[in-house]
């Protein structure tokens, strides 16, 4: 799909582990959507830092573009 992992924080995956897990998300066997709690801009980049290591955020997205 033209996505690439660069990283992430507080996991490590394997190309192939990444790779069987959006297959299912994209099969609707994995439901990741529920798990997001915040979505906000990169510039709050921060503020989404905050909110995961103080406990109040699942997951958080950020949108590069917003």
């Amino acid at each position: 799909m033209g996505k690439q992992v660069i990283g992430s924080l507080y996991g490590d995956y394997k190309l192939k582990t990444i790779s069987n897990l959006v297959t299912e998300y994209m099969n609707k066997k994995l439901m990741v959507d529920e798990f997001v709690t915040h979505k906000m801009s990169l510039d709050k980049i921060n503020e989404g830092f905050d909110l995961l290591r103080s406990g109040k955020s699942l997951r958080t997205v950020l949108d590069m573009w917003a």
